[in-house]
């Protein structure tokens, strides 16, 4: 697994059989998503906190994933490997391969995703952490659609125009695939609307994403450490391990 030290901006490579012991004032987070059918397989180290931000179906733009029947069914079989999991909590949030969970809803999502936190434009305090979730990503010419900004609703576009003030108090940030840290982030720009800096929405110190399957890994820019936590290469292999943090009390300043 990687281990990222966000208090002195380094990273760390550590085996996942690596002995670990819940201490108090300290909780791990482990981050893992991209996994795109593949979670089953994905070896996972234990922590307090899971966070999935993603892509939890290989295919919804057609076939039999499209259809609510068997995406409902790959549904709970995906709540039951969450089950399996020793972690207290454990956050998901969807992304633009899981067409399904768009046409379910939230609330339909949250009955059955009943083993974990589902994060849809919405914050969750979790172990003294504020973390936000949104499932929004921008296009990167995918036929995967689900949840993308140029194809989001009016509704869904008012939502993201109030992002930023929603940032504010934020420790953690989990999207599919918008990324402060990069120009991508400008998506969510409309009628002439301008990004604030980093300096605005602090605290927010920690943004994990996934998407961009080749942008796995870890930048540290403008006091944000953003993690792109891919499972899966830009081929679909399972090659990437779980990134993990460790975060004691709050954030320091």
């Amino acid at each position: 697994m990687l281990l990222v030290d966000v208090y002195n901006s380094t990273t760390s490579l550590v085996d996942i059989q690596e002995e670990w012991t819940r201490e108090q004032g300290r909780r791990r987070i482990v981050l893992i998503g991209d996994t795109h059918s593949l979670h089953d397989i994905l070896s996972i180290p234990t922590g307090d906190i899971l966070l999935f931000h993603g892509d939890i179906f290989f295919q919804s733009r057609g076939g039999p994933w499209i259809h609510e029947v068997a995406g409902l069914e790959y549904l709970h079989a995906f709540n039951g490997f969450l089950s399996g999991l020793p972690h207290t909590h454990k956050l998901v949030i969807a992304g633009n391969h899981d067409h399904i969970l768009q046409k379910l809803g939230p609330a339909k999502t949250k009955e059955v995703l009943s083993e974990a936190i589902y994060l849809h434009d919405e914050t969750r305090v979790v172990e003294g952490l504020r973390i936000h979730g949104t499932p929004v990503s921008t296009s990167l010419h995918t036929r995967n659609q689900a949840f993308q900004v140029e194809r989001a609703s009016a509704e869904e576009r008012e939502t993201l125009n109030g992002f930023w003030s929603t940032l504010r108090g934020v420790d953690i940030l989990v999207t599919h695939g918008l990324d402060p840290a990069h120009k991508v982030f400008a998506a969510l720009a409309r009628d002439g609307q301008m990004i604030p800096n980093h300096e605005s929405i602090l605290p927010l110190r920690v943004h994990v994403h996934g998407h961009i399957h080749g942008g796995y890994g870890v930048q540290f820019q403008e006091k944000i450490c953003s993690i792109n936590a891919a499972s899966v290469d830009n081929e679909f292999c399972l090659v990437n391990p779980p990134i993990v943090i460790d975060v004691f009390d709050k954030f320091s300043t």
